[in-house]
């Protein structure tokens, strides 16, 4: 009796363990707070990374936009990011400043502008969201914001899987949005319409994010 006791009581801990393990899924809203940095790649992309306070897991986010956009690299001590799947939105009180990313022409969360404060927006036709461990390194060096976010939070570890649906783990043809999770880094991509959604696993780990139709 004690011995099945014991057994039963190892099972529910390591049950536990692997449940306490899980990692936050990339497709889910959520409002993060923490250093930001917020920093333009080219003339098309944007890429904010968030070092969460208390929290495990630095989350990257990657917009995508046809039309050119201005020359960003700011770095905020104390900023919160919130993220809606198709929108994020970096509030930064020591600057003032509220910068929207949004798939679309639409604002679909509305946001209060506190006095003093100026708001951008800008319209794309992807936004990813990226969770890996925090201070995570990959083979060409870092994501985590404190090496200020250069070069690898503004590219997934392959940002274009191929021109094949076939090729997505998850979304393909037809999907504006697709998710994924593996080894403990997650992904997830919200696309305009004109694109689909690839969400793809591989050696390289994952990788999601918008393809021309």
């Amino acid at each position: 009796m004690l011995k099945r006791s014991w057994v039963l009581l190892v099972s529910v801990v390591f049950g536990a363990s692997l449940y306490g393990s899980t990692p936050p899924f990339a497709g889910d809203p959520g409002t993060y707070h923490g250093r930001t940095v917020v920093k333009s790649f080219g003339e098309h992309r944007i890429a904010v990374a968030v070092d969460a306070n208390g929290e495990a897991t630095s989350h990257i986010f990657r917009f995508w936009s046809n039309e050119s956009l201005p020359s960003l690299d700011a770095t905020y001590n104390a900023a919160t990011v919130e993220f809606y799947g198709n929108e994020v939105i970096v509030v930064a009180p020591e600057a003032q400043t509220i910068l929207r990313l949004g798939v679309g022409q639409t604002q679909s969360h509305p946001h209060s502008l506190p006095e003093g404060f100026s708001s951008t927006s800008f319209a794309g036709y992807g936004l990813n969201h990226e969770i890996r461990p925090a201070g995570q390194k990959r083979p060409t060096g870092s994501v985590s914001p404190y090496l200020n976010c250069d070069p690898d939070c503004g590219e997934p570890i392959f940002e274009w899987p191929s021109d094949s649906a076939t090729d997505c783990t998850a979304g393909g043809t037809g999907s504006t949005a697709c998710s994924i999770s593996s080894s403990g880094v997650s992904c997830s991509a919200s696309c305009e319409i004109g694109y689909y959604a690839c969400c793809k696993s591989g050696w390289g780990g994952v990788s999601c994010t918008c393809i021309r139709k």
